[in-house]
């Protein structure tokens, strides 16, 4: 609502009266204009905050979503441009965690990396002839395959400080590397490492 209705709501929780003249000019409607002024402003406030209680349209609220997820985290850095700085908020809320391919398939992209994951598995009594003879080392090692550069590009709804492009591997390196096992062994391969 905004100004005008909250005055008129306020005036008609008044008694009525001569006591209480509501009319144009009179000292009572120009009493009731600081609170109907102050109501508005709340209103609309309240009404932005419909946005703010989602990540995927927060902007005012952005600081206590990454409070409260952790982040900026050392993957990131702290200096990422704000639509970045949203896409980590919703993929810490939205993912669940696993160690599957397709967990790190899908975590890569929601960063922006397309990737694909090589396993070595040992060598058994089931394998092909041609298969490498990997030994039981190897059981829970596997290779991240990513282009030698991930260009990603700016979004329509960037700020103005945001860069129109950034590139580089170091956040796909660290954020899947936080997510694997202790026990195992990731590597990465660059370009046409298949």
């Amino acid at each position: 609502m905004n100004a005008d209705a909250y005055k008129e709501l306020l005036l008609s929780l008044l008694p009525t009266g001569t006591a209480w003249p509501r009319e144009e000019g009179s000292m009572l409607r120009a009493l009731a204009e600081a609170p109907a002024q102050e109501l508005a402003r709340v209103d609309a406030l309240l009404s932005l905050l419909e946005d703010e209680l989602d990540p995927n349209t927060t902007d005012i609220a952005l600081p206590e979503w990454e409070g409260a997820y952790g982040l900026p985290d050392a993957c990131a850095g702290e200096d990422q441009p704000f639509e970045a700085r949203r896409e980590r908020v919703v993929q810490k809320v939205t993912t669940k965690g696993g160690q599957s391919i397709p967990f790190f398939v899908g975590l890569a992209a929601a960063l922006g990396y397309e990737v694909t994951i090589t396993e070595f598995l040992p060598f058994s009594c089931e394998s092909d002839c041609e298969d490498i003879l990997y030994t039981e080392d190897w059981a829970h090692a596997f290779r991240v395959n990513a282009p030698e550069v991930t260009v990603r590009e700016a979004t329509v709804d960037m700020s103005c400080e945001d860069p129109l492009r950034s590139w580089g591997n170091e956040v796909l390196e660290c954020a899947l590397r936080r997510r694997t096992h202790s026990h195992s062994i990731i590597q990465f391969g660059y370009g046409d490492a298949e």
